[in-house]
């Protein structure tokens, strides 16, 4: 229920990808996410959309003001116990966190 998005201590929305995939084949779509973006932006959360695989996809997101986003036209997946070692966290940042950069879309 979208009446949570009021009542949970939230600071970021997540727009998935079924949705996001959705974005640029049919009105319905486009109007969900603009919708979303919209409410989030009204209640000052940050929003993050998921599986963008598309240059158009991406265009569109940054256009509607989304902070961040994930998927393969931006990184391919890492699976943790391969060696890899995380980013170090950005100066002032919570361990772990994720900074979001607003007005823009961050790669990655």
């Amino acid at each position: 229920s979208l009446s949570w998005l009021a009542r949970l201590p939230i600071d970021a929305v997540k727009v998935g990808r079924g949705v996001v995939s959705a974005l640029g084949h049919g009105d319905r779509a486009s109007v969900v996410v603009e919708a979303m973006a919209h409410a989030a932006r009204t209640l000052g959360l940050d929003l993050v959309a998921q599986g963008v695989e598309t240059d158009a996809q991406l265009e569109r997101l940054t256009a509607l003001g989304f902070d961040a986003a994930q998927g393969y036209l931006l990184g391919d997946p890492v699976v943790p116990d391969q060696g890899a070692s995380p980013p170090p966290d950005p100066p002032g940042e919570a361990p772990g966190s994720e900074a979001l950069v607003p007005g823009a879309l961050r790669r990655g």
